[in-house]
């Protein structure tokens, strides 16, 4: 009879022990499980972080490219941030790739910034109120001293360092004598000079330009020749018409004086500006 107790209390005292392994092998692997979790959500607070930070440093660079109007990232568009090398691959910050897309809106210039890093994704906007590539206003002018005699535009090394540089707000210097040196401490012949910037076209349709001059004249829009005043010639207008959408569009204008008087006038018509009229400070910017 007493072995018979002695077994049963073994018997208890076995499930018993196998019940808490069982619980301890549970609370174990409940542990495990937890640390895994721990880990997982960690990993994936990281890659927020790293998806943020991608979609701001993404953000900025496209804003800098916006402010200076300038491809510094050369995906071909001032603005954007895109396949960045041959590979077709976003740029990537770390362990993060980002893409930013620019469009025009009714609002404005929109950047829309896309960071990603593993299964994150964040996404970040800034609106400009202007339009992209709009710098401080005026043109870039450089100058170019000659040493012989033009007789065209082509004369002039526009390759070579400028004698000069500075900003222009307009371009509108009616015909003067050549006692009147075209820019402060330049000649009075013998000269070219170069407007580059950019223009804001504010309503999409055909717009006109004009050049007078004296001597020569040449006026691109986005890389395209618009009007053609080039040569040895008195203040005399001309004229070229070309489709434009409403925005910023690469504006340059090339004018070179031999000897005598000297002149030079820039102007436009289009939709919302009926008459010829001087081109304004505020649609011109560098």
């Amino acid at each position: 009879m007493r072995r018979t107790r002695r077994k049963a209390r073994r018997g208890v005292a076995a499930i018993v022990m196998i019940v808490m392994l069982l619980i301890l092998d549970l609370v174990v692997m409940v542990m495990v499980l937890g640390g895994a979790r721990d880990q997982d959500l960690t990993v994936r607070r990281v890659e927020t972080v790293q998806a943020f930070y991608a979609a701001e440093a993404g953000l900025n660079m496209a804003v800098r490219e916006v402010m200076l109007d300038d491809d510094e990232d050369g995906d071909g568009t001032a603005g954007a941030i895109s396949d960045d090398d041959d590979e077709g691959n976003d740029p990537t910050f770390g362990n993060a790739a980002v893409h930013v897309a620019m469009a025009m809106e009714a609002e404005g210039t929109v950047l829309t910034s896309h960071g990603r890093a593993g299964q994150a994704r964040r996404r970040l906007e800034a609106t400009f109120s202007g339009s992209a590539g709009a710098g401080p206003n005026g043109l870039a002018a450089s100058y170019f001293i000659d040493d012989g005699s033009p007789a065209a535009l082509a004369d002039i090394d526009w390759t070579a360092d400028p004698d000069a540089v500075g900003v222009v707000s307009v371009l509108n210097w009616p015909r003067t004598s050549d006692a009147t040196p075209f820019w402060v401490g330049g000649p009075n012949n013998n000269y070219g000079a170069e407007f580059a910037g950019t223009i804001t076209i504010p309503d999409t349709g055909s717009w006109t330009f004009y050049t007078e001059s004296d001597d020569g004249s040449k006026l691109w829009i986005d890389g395209s020749e618009v009007v053609n005043n080039d040569g040895l010639h008195a203040m005399r207008e001309r004229s070229g018409a070309i489709s434009l959408a409403a925005g910023p569009h690469d504006f340059m204008v090339r004018f070179f004086e031999r000897s005598g008087n000297h002149g030079l006038i820039v102007s436009w018509r289009g939709p919302g500006v009926p008459g010829r009229t001087v081109i304004p400070a505020e649609a011109l910017s560098h």
